[in-house]
């Protein structure tokens, strides 16, 4: 599950709004390292945007790049313990713009 990170509180709402995490629970989640690459619930495992920062228009290529590399397999030292099959990527943000792809494997 990858969701548009810019700011903490937000990708925990959207979160919880579409049942990925309990409702009420996203901040106590994170807390718990649950949304960890290695938790139970990962949750932005290429750091998000304040690991390397937003360039806008080239942070959902980003977070669509993580994902694939996640699903192969492929992320190395933030590889989740079992590439998922299907992914998630919610994007809301700028101009009250939304978006939900949803990737699966082969």
């Amino acid at each position: 599950m990858h969701t548009h990170d810019c700011s903490h509180i937000m990708s925990l709402v959207m979160a919880e709004e579409i049942g990925y995490l309990a409702h009420g629970e996203g901040l106590k989640a994170a807390y718990e390292g649950r949304t960890r690459f290695d938790g139970d619930r990962p949750m932005a495992t290429h750091g998000g945007r304040h690991a390397f920062g937003h360039a806008w228009a080239a942070s959902s290529g980003s977070d669509i790049h993580e994902i694939v590399t996640q699903m192969r397999g492929l992320a190395g030292s933030r590889q989740v313990p079992k590439p998922p099959e299907t992914a998630a990527l919610m994007v809301q943000g700028y101009a009250i713009v939304s978006n939900v792809l949803i990737f699966q494997g082969s």
